[in-house]
């Protein structure tokens, strides 16, 4: 059976201290085997809008965003996720007692309230 390749995605290092790899996805099915040929977990995305998932190899360190609504406030939400994960990898402080979701769906919801009027004011 042929193997069908997948197209790579977008990816960053980390911005000043280069401990991880950011991949960004927007399709569910791409990241889907994105993630089991990285890892070999298969995960379900059925009702997700987006999700941060961070995994390590004994060599690197990745940090997968997704975002499948094309909502900015999503992404905001989900880059807060990541960013908690990468000051935790470099020893910054941050309090990290849950998955931070209270902050992260405070971030949404203030660009889903403002960002309209940034596109309606160029």
């Amino acid at each position: 059976m042929k193997k069908t390749k997948i197209s790579k995605p977008p990816e960053m290092r980390v911005p000043l201290f280069n401990c991880a790899r950011i991949v960004f996805f927007t399709d569910k099915e791409i990241a889907r085997k994105y993630i089991k040929k990285l890892s070999g977990k298969v995960f379900d995305f059925e009702g997700y809008d987006g999700f941060e998932w961070m995994y390590q190899t004994s060599k690197r360190t990745f940090i997968i965003i997704a975002v499948f609504n094309n909502s900015a406030a999503c992404l905001a939400h989900e880059a807060a996720h990541a960013t908690f994960e990468i000051c935790n990898i470099v020893q910054e402080p941050v309090k990290v007692e849950s998955t931070n979701e209270t902050f992260c769906y405070l971030i949404q919801r203030i660009m889903e309230r403002f960002l309209p009027y940034l596109s309606s004011e160029r």
